[in-house]
């Protein structure tokens, strides 16, 4: 099978130079993709994204599961997020998922191997790779940053039989000497469809505790996302 590549390097200039207003993202959800490091060389980078903005990452050479989740805790706090993916494949992010459950944090394990929502690609890493391509070729707007320039025009795509897929992390690992941590986690950042929740669903602050800590699942109200009498989507609530 012939190698496509995914992303070419003036659609991550492009992306990269955009500006998009303020209006155009600010009802949408917030969205932590979060790769956590699997060998001592890797990175755990915390991706944030809000409709078409993807912000600058936190990116960190930490191995303990208890600090990265503290980290990735303290992200969520501080920017309101609503839904955090986390990478579980192989077991290595399954200590911050743990962590994060513990402490009532609504993330969410993501498998890259596993099946994708869409028959048309062959597992959930190839899935979440073509929408994020799919969003840069469409008006995302990127962080300025190096890696992840390398990393998207390194993956490369192919039909197998009836379905598309991507190359292996490996195979990119060899290309460029290292993982890639930081697409992999903006990637993350479209795992399954997020709603942002409604006043009634919002985790409210008591007392600094968190009165209905972990009980809103905003992956889960994306499958019946309420609408209003006009039928438009309430999506109003800014945490």
């Amino acid at each position: 099978a012939s190698l496509n590549a995914l992303l070419g390097p003036d659609d991550i200039a492009a992306a990269m130079a955009r500006v998009v207003d303020r209006e155009a993202y600010i009802n949408s959800p917030k969205i932590l993709g979060v790769d956590v490091a699997r060998q001592g060389g890797d990175s755990t980078v915390i991706f944030p994204r809000q409709g078409k903005v993807a912000f600058k990452p936190r990116v960190m050479k930490i191995t303990d599961s208890i600090q990265i989740a503290g980290q990735v805790a303290m992200a969520y706090n501080k920017w309101g997020a609503d839904a955090i993916f986390v990478d579980g494949t192989g077991g290595w992010g399954t200590g911050v998922i743990d962590q994060l459950r513990s402490w009532g944090y609504p993330v969410i394990d993501v498998q890259f191997a596993g099946k994708a929502l869409n028959n048309a690609y062959r597992n959930k890493r190839t899935e979440m790779a073509i929408e994020a391509a799919n969003w840069i070729k469409t008006g995302g707007c990127l962080p300025n940053i190096d890696e992840l320039t390398m990393e998207a025009t390194a993956i490369t795509y192919f039909h197998d039989k009836d379905q598309m897929a991507i190359i292996e992390k490996d195979q990119i690992k060899e290309e460029i000497g290292r993982s890639p941590d930081h697409f992999d986690a903006l990637g993350l950042t479209f795992a399954f469809p997020v709603i942002k929740p409604t006043r009634s669903d919002a985790v409210h602050m008591v007392g600094g505790q968190e009165s209905r800590k972990g009980e809103y699942d905003p992956v889960q109200a994306a499958s019946h996302q309420p609408t209003s009498p006009s039928g438009n989507s309430l999506t109003d609530y800014n945490p």
